[in-house]
């Protein structure tokens, strides 16, 4: 008998899951902004990696942000 029947997920996978999703959705949101960077650069030719590496630096200060501004939500409600 299969001790995952019924149980869904096995113990460990959901976590994996849930960072890989995490994960991607970073990856897309970094996408995205290179992606508009370089519209607004003009399109120049051969400066991907500037740009993804400048839209994954803007991408970590949001989060960043975003990640202090939800401590100092949960301390004043605690």
């Amino acid at each position: 008998m299969d001790r995952f029947a019924g149980a869904g997920v096995p113990p460990g996978e959901k976590e994996n899951r849930e960072v890989s999703m995490a994960d991607q959705s970073r990856e897309d949101r970094i996408r995205q902004r290179a992606y508009e960077l370089w519209e607004k650069e003009g399109k120049p030719e051969g400066a991907d990696l500037r740009f993804w590496e400048q839209a994954m630096g803007e991408i970590d200060e949001e989060d960043q942000r975003q990640d202090m501004s939800g401590k100092r939500a949960r301390r004043a409600g605690a």
